[in-house]
């Protein structure tokens, strides 16, 4: 009997023993289970927060190209700007003064200039000569006038005509003459009268073909100072 109960009781014990080792072992188990996923959580969170970023940085790089590539671009398209006037070859035009003395304009860039081409024989050159008469005296300080005749562009273009002009509309504007048609084929002037306005640095800035109106050649005047 005494046996029995001893048996039992160890039973029991063992019994016991096994139960503590497994819930032990049970415990161990949910731990390791519970920190796995919040590792890859974390991991989870570090991936979509990173991408983002290399996203926005990718994003700003080809924004910044694109801008690099559209100033450049621009530059190009500044720096490559036909000049209108570039066939206007003003540096080469050749004129003689009331004193037979021959000259270039470029001789004298540094001013800004008026330039009229002209004849006797044209009816709006001759309208538009009082005009320059009255801007020449208002504006002689300031700007250079260079009423150049188109000599022997008729076989009665001559100085003696151009003077006779002159003294029967009463115009005291400095006149010069073209040689050997240098104005009229540096400046283009197909079409008499024609008007050229230059700034001091010898550029062309505008250029008026036909009748130029009072207002208009003052509005171009004003420009130029």
């Amino acid at each position: 009997m005494k046996k029995l109960l001893t048996y039992g009781l160890l039973l029991i014990a063992i019994i016991g023993f096994g139960s503590y080792i497994y819930n032990k072992v049970q415990d161990q188990n949910l731990s390791i289970e519970q920190t796995e996923p919040i590792q890859e959580t974390v991991s989870e969170i570090d991936s979509t927060t990173s991408q983002p970023s290399e996203k926005v940085s990718e994003e700003k790089e080809i924004s910044f190209q694109s801008s690099r590539e559209e100033s450049s671009q621009s530059n190009s398209t500044k720096e490559e700007k036909p000049d209108p006037y570039g066939h206007l070859k003003v540096e080469s035009v050749l004129i003689k003064d009331q004193a037979d003395k021959s000259m270039t304009l470029s001789e004298n860039f540094g001013r800004p200039m008026v330039v009229n081409v002209w004849a006797t024989w044209c009816p709006p050159c001759k309208k538009e000569m009082p005009y320059f008469q009255t801007a020449w005296e208002d504006y002689q300080e300031d700007i250079d006038f260079y009423m150049i005749n188109a000599t022997n562009s008729q076989p009665g273009e001559t100085k003696e005509a151009v003077n006779e002009f002159l003294e029967d509309l009463n115009l005291t504007l400095p006149v010069f003459y073209d040689v050997n048609f240098s104005a009229m084929m540096s400046l283009q002037a197909t079409f008499l009268p024609s008007t050229i306005f230059i700034n001091e640095e010898g550029e062309v800035v505008y250029h008026h073909i036909g009748l130029i109106s009072e207002k208009q050649l003052l509005e171009q005047i004003e420009e130029l100072l």
